[in-house]
């Protein structure tokens, strides 16, 4: 581990050649979101892009001979978001990467890497889901850095308060059909394991496992199929809701607990038609080398993006379910 900002070979258990030559890791880096959600480039840190909707569905008759009916066509708007940076850094001690050394794992700085670019993912992915606006100014402190809005705080049409409510295949179905009103189809579901227990338990909805070409997927997928929804993927999230069960210490610096004043820990269901959302990227991840100014090497992973939300109203949120 890491003392005092910096890995030295003290405790690094991995020395030991009676250790084999390999490193088991439990990572909770599930990035479903950012695995699943279409790629594009952004081309400034204010990213925008244009939304367009057709026009209201009426009652067309025309008379045979009459005049072309009137435009009634919409402005686009022009939605904008942030571009954040996510960073982390490595750095190793030169008594750590001599050449001569013998360790588990191979190159010590490569293999930090690899870790510190796990936890980038996780990082973006946490700020996909739950990032709040933030334009930034000109400072080099933390507290001015630029941050983009995720997905809860974009869905504003389709979203529901049930104040502590028990979690039904009615209710679910509910938040379907608001998204179907709207012209869209849920597609996906993010909510915590609680959440995704609940539903694994309707019946009458057919909660299975199918194979799907989903590069998310490693073998098969929970879907949900109802009249409000058809082949909707369940995805037990860890960002969705925090301070749901067990496991959430890892979440250093960042609200553990959501619902802290609910007696039974409350969590959220965010319903999604994915191909509504897309990164873009304005600095794809990269490593770099820092100056050296003393015996260590130091390396930073940088990387910088934003979401885009092109329909919002075509995705749902329901809050405060138990």
């Amino acid at each position: 581990m890491a003392v005092g900002g910096q890995v030295y070979t003290y405790p690094d258990v991995a020395r030991r050649e009676s250790l084999l030559d390999a490193v088991n890791m439990l990572d909770p880096t599930d990035t479903q979101l950012l695995s699943g959600i279409k790629q594009g480039t952004a081309n400034n840190t204010l990213h925008e892009w244009i939304q367009e909707t057709l026009e209201d569905v009426a009652d067309n008759a025309q008379p045979e001979g009459g005049e072309a009916p009137d435009d009634l066509s919409n402005d686009p708007t022009r939605p904008v978001n942030i571009t954040q940076i996510f960073s982390r850094t490595a750095k190793i001690s030169g008594s750590e990467t001599a050449d001569n050394l013998r360790r588990v794992g191979g190159n010590r700085m490569n293999r930090e890497l690899t870790k510190k670019m796990k936890v980038v993912k996780a990082d973006i992915e946490y700020a996909l889901i739950r990032g709040s606006l933030a334009s930034g100014v000109a400072s080099n402190s933390a507290a001015s850095a630029r941050r983009l809005k995720g997905v809860k705080n974009w869905i504003t049409t389709n979203v529901t308060n049930h104040s502590g409510t028990s979690l039904t295949e009615d209710i679910l179905n509910d938040l379907f059909e608001m998204s179907w009103t709207n012209g869209a189809n849920i597609d996906a579901v993010y909510t915590p394991m609680k959440g995704k227990r609940r539903i694994s338990k309707f019946t009458s909805g057919a909660t299975k496992n199918v194979d799907l070409k989903d590069r998310r997927l490693v073998n098969a997928v929970d879907v949900y199929e109802s009249d409000a929804a058809n082949m909707v993927k369940l995805f037990k999230h860890r960002y969705v809701t925090t301070g749901i069960g067990k496991g959430n210490t890892s979440l250093t610096g960042v609200n553990k607990s959501d619902y802290v004043t609910t007696a039974t820990p409350g969590f959220d269901v965010i319903g999604l038609q994915e191909d509504t959302w897309a990164t873009a990227w304005y600095r794809k991840p990269f490593t770099k080398k820092l100056a050296e100014t003393g015996d260590f090497e130091k390396k930073q992973i940088i990387t910088e993006l934003t979401l885009e939300a092109h329909q919002q109203a075509a995705n749902v949120f329901g809050k405060v379910f138990f």
